[in-house]
């Protein structure tokens, strides 16, 4: 038995459960676990039903908040693969209120890295689009809150980030002129990074 199946189930099981004795914990566990087996497979009417159900679950109130914060990453890493296999800017359109949720998430919990890593990846987002002054001041942004709040390892890493874009200018510049496509801008910027660390994370780790 391979790691989806037993993936599947595990969802069986605690579906069972559901059906014996309703739990929002468990349904919203349920729902969350669906969809990252439809985003693990290949097709694009599979990633289509992942996000239906990720924006269900972060549209409801009462959803627990790892789980919401979670959904919230999933659903930006599901609209940075589009952006990849379009190479349509409109998927942007649909990752910036999800990265306001997580700025308003970090500010409601008090959670300082995860108000920084928002900060990062918005930052990344408009370096993307070449708009580097943008993506300097919401760098600094981000160096500022990590500073002020004592997350030092973070504040680190975003110093580094901010000499890399110096670092790495000219090369942007270049692929702004030859009109690169996403997947490398984005390898460039390095948002597939950013999404597996903030997913290894938790919203109450300050």
């Amino acid at each position: 038995m391979n790691s989806l199946e037993k993936a599947q189930q595990c969802q069986d099981r605690i579906k069972q459960i559901i059906n014996q004795e309703y739990n929002k914990w468990l349904d919203d566990a349920y729902r969350y676990g669906k969809a990252m087996l439809l985003k693990k497979k290949p097709q694009d009417i599979n990633h289509l039903k992942a996000k239906e159900i990720l924006k269900q679950i972060v549209d409801e109130e009462d959803t627990f908040i790892e789980t919401n914060y979670q959904a919230l990453i999933h659903l930006c890493d599901l609209y940075l693969t589009d952006l990849c296999e379009i190479n349509d800017l409109k998927a942007l359109d649909e990752i910036h209120p999800y990265l306001t949720q997580l700025k308003d998430i970090a500010k409601s919990q008090q959670s300082f890295w995860l108000l920084v890593e928002a900060y990062s990846f918005q930052a990344k987002l408009k370096l993307i689009t070449f708009e580097f002054k943008e993506a300097q001041k919401l760098l600094t942004k981000a160096l500022d809150i990590a500073e002020k709040y004592g997350q030092i390892l973070l504040a680190e890493r975003i110093s580094m980030e901010q000499d890399e874009l110096l670092n790495e200018k000219s090369r942007w510049e270049t692929l702004e002129k030859s009109k690169a496509i996403m997947a490398e801008r984005i390898e460039l910027a390095h948002l597939n990074n950013q999404i597996v660390r903030m997913l290894r994370k938790r919203v109450y780790l300050n």
